[in-house]
């Protein structure tokens, strides 16, 4: 479900002039800026959990600052209720500091 929201996402975003991509690995969904590989946003499912709980990775760096987030991405959310909707309210939630550079 996140990975079709994050790619549209990532095309939006080059279309804007933000040089930006998607790695998808098993099991995970990150946009990555291409300028500062620090600064990404990361979807994973954590199985090592009961039950399996989408967790959240922000890392964005100012100067020579990195500042990392780590959360589960709603309280309460199985995996099987992830909407687009929620990854896009997520995703406008945590790009304001990506691109307003």
């Amino acid at each position: 479900v996140a990975t079709p929201v994050m790619c549209q996402v990532v095309s939006v975003l080059k279309m804007e002039g933000f040089a930006c991509e998607l790695s998808t690995p098993v099991g995970s969904a990150r946009l990555v800026s291409e300028r500062h590989h620090e600064d990404f946003i990361d979807l994973t499912v954590d199985t090592t959990q009961d039950p399996v709980v989408i967790m959240t990775l922000v890392s964005h760096v100012r100067g020579r600052r990195v500042s990392t987030t780590e959360r589960p991405f709603a309280d309460g959310l199985e995996v099987d209720q992830l909407t687009e909707e929620h990854v896009l309210k997520f995703l406008l939630a945590e790009l304001p500091v990506f691109v307003e550079r």
